[in-house]
């Protein structure tokens, strides 16, 4: 199926990419942020 919207026109697959991409992100950046990480040089 093919979503058109605005500006993009995708499919399906590219949503669900993009989606999980994201997901994966915010899950790193949550991890890195709960175990109280830092990325700054010291």
């Amino acid at each position: 199926m093919r979503h058109q919207g605005n500006r993009t026109d995708r499919d399906d697959g590219e949503i669900l990419e993009i989606n999980q991409v994201t997901s994966y992100f915010a899950y790193a950046n949550r991890t890195v942020l709960g175990l109280g990480m830092s990325t700054d040089s010291e």
